[in-house]
């Protein structure tokens, strides 16, 4: 079975009583002005479910990062990152989206993210 596309005549969107009082300069733009607001209409439907999915998501991030400690904190975003850069995006493009999803968290639920502590630091060089 293969797809094939089809060509649908639209109605059309100004009555023929419309049609005679609308000026006819207009009527050149009927058709495509009626289709840019069906694609807004969808694109505008599109955005309000990437912004539900969103808001569920950060949801779920908040009550992985509530209480953390800077050190656990740390290997979560880099786990967040990690996954982002496994779907294509850039290690500072998964960054910045980190501390966009933290900023929201940190506004949605008063939420501050640990800050690191001298106890916190990894020493690079061995006892000497």
């Amino acid at each position: 079975m293969s797809l094939q596309s089809t060509v649908v005549e639209v109605p059309v969107a100004v009555s023929p009583v419309g049609a005679a009082v609308t000026p006819e300069h207009l009527l050149q733009h009927q058709d495509t002005v009626f289709n840019i607001g069906a694609d807004i209409l969808a694109a505008e439907a599109l955005l309000s479910k990437g912004e539900a999915t969103r808001e569920v998501a950060d949801s779920a991030l908040f009550g992985v990062v509530k209480g953390m400690s800077y050190v656990d904190y740390s290997f979560i975003r880099g786990f967040f990152k990690s996954g982002q850069v496994d779907k294509g995006a850039s290690e500072q493009a998964a960054q910045k989206s980190f501390e966009r999803a933290i900023k929201r968290i940190g506004s949605a639920f008063e939420f501050t993210p640990p800050k690191s502590e001298a106890k916190d630091a990894v020493r690079k060089s061995g006892p000497k």
